[in-house]
């Protein structure tokens, strides 16, 4: 009772009939257990063969209803070519409320958002936003946070990134799935993350399925 387990699967995306670029990949994981009613999560993927780098790191997991969680978001361009100028943004994840980011951003419509400019080969940066959790958030669940960096003219997802954390829990079941890396390109491996927690006291054997 009150602990988690971790399990990673891969999946390699399609050649023959690869996807097209913008096709979103979902996929949905379920856990049941002893008496629970069971959890499920999703994620989704996104295919691009676009050159740009995105990761988002939770610097507390788990953490306190009530509490401040801060996420680290690094970018960059590893190609030959100049990107296009980039907006990064960050939708405020339910169950919590804007508190303050680094490098000029500025909430926006209920997402915090950076004005990247042009990347050169090689170029790279990092941003950092911080929220407040709910302080009546049910232990147990989970905040997922999405961070996206697109096209400032035409909006095109170049590249995305996803943090998952977990409430303080004592009661249920809690699930997370994450993937990296997101976007994916054909040939790739998908690695996926799913979490599962008993929020009980009990010690219960789970099923997870995704």
């Amino acid at each position: 009772g009150g602990q988690s387990f971790t399990g990673t699967f891969a999946a390699r995306v399609d050649t023959v009939a690869a996807p097209a670029n913008g096709t979103l990949l979902s996929s949905t994981a379920t856990a049941t257990g002893g008496n629970s009613s069971g959890a499920t999560a999703s994620v989704d993927v996104l295919v691009s063969t676009a050159d740009l780098s995105l990761g988002m790191v939770s610097q507390s997991n788990p953490v306190a209803p009530g509490g401040a969680q801060s996420y680290s978001l690094e970018f960059g361009n590893p190609g030959s070519v100049s990107a296009p100028a980039a907006v990064l943004t960050v939708p405020v994840p339910p169950g919590t409320s804007f508190v303050s980011a680094t490098g000029g951003g500025t909430l926006v419509g209920g997402e915090v958002e950076w004005a990247i400019g042009a990347l050169p080969p090689g170029g790279s940066g990092q941003r950092g936003v911080v929220v407040q959790v709910n302080a009546s958030l049910a232990t147990g669940s989970f905040i997922t946070a999405t961070a996206n960096l697109r096209e400032a003219a035409t909006g095109l997802s170049r590249a995305r990134a996803t943090a998952a954390t977990a409430v303080l829990a004592n009661a249920g079941t809690g699930l997370a799935i994450t993937a990296t890396p997101d976007p994916v390109r054909p040939g790739e491996l998908v690695q996926y993350a799913v979490t599962v927690t008993n929020r009980t006291s009990v010690g219960t054997p789970y099923r997870v399925e995704a």
